[in-house]
């Protein structure tokens, strides 16, 4: 596994001029909050988005030294 070039892991962030993006999580577990901010801004999210379902939903591995 390769590590990140940044500290944070999957807490991480990514700046942008102005803007800030989180890198994580890799996952979405509340389809339903993306597609309530889509219809206040008066957009479809299917327009922009294909959503899959994931399973397993989420896996961790952790090396044990």
């Amino acid at each position: 596994m390769k590590k990140n070039s940044v500290i944070g892991g999957r807490t991480s962030k990514l700046s942008l001029g102005n803007y800030f993006f989180d890198m994580g999580p890799s996952s979405l577990t509340m389809p339903h909050q993306l597609t309530s901010l889509f219809m206040n801004s008066n957009r479809n999210l299917h327009d922009y988005l294909t959503l899959l379902p994931i399973d397993p939903l989420y896996r961790l591995f952790f090396s044990i030294w």
